[in-house]
């Protein structure tokens, strides 16, 4: 695999050589154009040499057939001179600076007049030399003037020199110069540009990459840890899809935590459930001997004391069965009977007793709210009982119980609401387990108890976490119709 920064090597690479190739391209055209210009204006001096060549007759003469040949077609001077660098004879046509024809000139011999010497002394310098110079053969001389190129043809003719001067702009101010500069500066600026992006890819990439190769690392501990966005639309896509492919992760490893720890809970409560089956078998027996001796003896004519002292362990006897009922509910070896019962009315009878306690703890109890549910009044009631008193012993003095009474579409919901210490996490997540309390006299069955009470009549017991206590909601089913 080939990184990135050898990737943008080769592209810098590959710019630069198709810069320098553009620009080669540029200067060889260039100079072929201005060797074609040049050999044009070369031509065009020898074509008026060869004319000055064949002209015959008083200089006025010449001057006048001088001036209707070269006309205002170029920038140009022609004539003659002698070996020494003398004239003898000079036109001058510029025909950027042409007016209009001599009105005395006559017809085919028309005169110019023009805005500029006919020769200026640079010209006439370098006419000089190249006429000194000359010979029998034609004589070319290019000179690099400072606003132009100057083009000179010189040959020996009639025993002088006859010479032609052809004008062109100077290559540094020729439009076509100033044309070619221009593309080369925008063709660079265009290549920098083009490097800058890429540079600026290179860069983003790059952090993009080092971003999410930390970013796995940190979800490798924590998969719901943040992962950054990168600048590059790619890799921001990448992002986001590591970003929901951790989520989901986490989502199922806690889906997986959450039904390994209930798959252990109902494990334990199977486990307790054949435990219980058997011990509330052996003292359901005992304790339904001792209720039929106690019911005997509460018919016999006994003094006032004794009865109540029977009465008194018949209700105990009573309340052992009860426990046994409800232990056997964890088994799921006790039917339930049902009936329709007022949530309010029985809560309210079953916390009556319960009023003294809390009142000598210096706590309230509030019953509000309205719903029915088909339950067991009794099993249901003491559920509520368990609840509310947890809920009291862990108030502080002076708040408050809240218990809640709300109906909804789906059936009735019971909210126990105290005012107590927040539970840690560890704790909230083992409160259903079996055996499991933080009171030094309890037995840790309380809870396992409410709960298999209510699923037993198709609802739930669950916790919820409050920032000001703790809140246990005892879920019924609505009533069939």
């Amino acid at each position: 695999m080939v990184s990135l920064r050898r990737r943008f090597v080769f592209v810098v690479l590959l710019a630069v050589l198709a810069f320098a190739l553009a620009v080669v391209a540029a200067m060889q055209v260039r100079a072929d154009g201005a060797a074609a210009r040049e050999q044009t204006a070369f031509a065009e001096a020898d074509s008026l040499v060869d004319y000055v060549d064949s002209l015959e007759g008083d200089e006025a003469a010449i001057h006048a057939r001088l001036a209707s040949q070269l006309g205002p077609s170029i920038d140009a001077s022609a004539g003659r001179c002698t070996k020494s660098g003398a004239f003898t004879l000079v036109e001058t046509v510029a025909p950027l600076a042409i007016r209009d024809p001599l009105p005395d000139a006559p017809p085919g011999h028309e005169r110019f007049e023009t805005d500029r010497p006919r020769m200026l002394p640079l010209d006439k310098e370098v006419v000089a030399r190249a006429c000194r110079t000359a010979t029998s053969a034609m004589h070319h001389v290019r000179f690099t003037a400072p606003n132009d190129m100057l083009f000179i043809a010189a040959r020996e003719s009639h025993g002088g020199v006859a010479f032609a001067l052809v004008r062109m702009p100077n290559r540094a101010r020729d439009r076509d110069s100033r044309t070619f500069l221009g593309l080369l500066v925008g063709t660079g600026s265009l290549v920098a540009i083009l490097l800058a992006i890429a540079l600026d890819t290179l860069h983003a990439l790059r952090q993009g990459s080092a971003s999410l190769t930390s970013s796995f690392e940190a979800l490798r501990r924590d998969l719901r840890a943040e992962v950054p966005t990168p600048r590059a639309h790619e890799l921001a896509q990448v992002s986001k899809g590591l970003t929901s492919l951790a989520r989901d992760l986490a989502d199922s490893r806690e889906r997986e935590k959450r039904l390994e720890h209930e798959l252990g809970h109902e494990e334990r409560l199977i486990g307790l459930g054949r435990v219980v089956a058997g011990v509330a078998h052996e003292v359901r027996n005992p304790l339904t001997g001792m209720k039929l001796l106690l019911d005997g003896l509460a018919r016999r004519s006994l003094d006032e004391r004794s009865i109540r002292d029977v009465r008194t362990c018949l209700h105990e006897v009573e309340r052992l069965d009860a426990v046994v009922k409800a232990l056997l509910l964890v088994a799921k070896k006790e039917p339930v009977s049902r009936a329709d019962v007022d949530l309010v009315v029985l809560a309210e009878a079953r916390l009556e007793m319960l009023r003294p306690f809390a009142r000598s703890l210096g706590v309230e109890i509030d019953v509000t709210g309205n719903g029915r549910a088909e339950v067991n009044a009794d099993d249901i009631g003491r559920a509520v009982e368990n609840l509310v008193r947890n809920a009291v012993e862990a108030s502080p003095r002076g708040s408050r119980v809240e218990v809640t009474i709300e109906a909804g579409s789906l059936g009735s919901t019971i909210w126990i609401q105290d005012r107590g210490p927040r539970i840690d996490e560890d704790v909230a997540s083992r409160l259903f387990e079996p055996f499991f309390t933080k009171k030094p006299e309890g037995t840790g069955l309380g809870l396992v108890l409410s709960r298999a009470t209510a699923r037993a009549h198709g609802g739930d017991l669950r916790f919820e976490r409050r920032p000001d206590g703790a809140c246990f909601v005892l879920s019924l089913p609505k009533i069939p119709t």
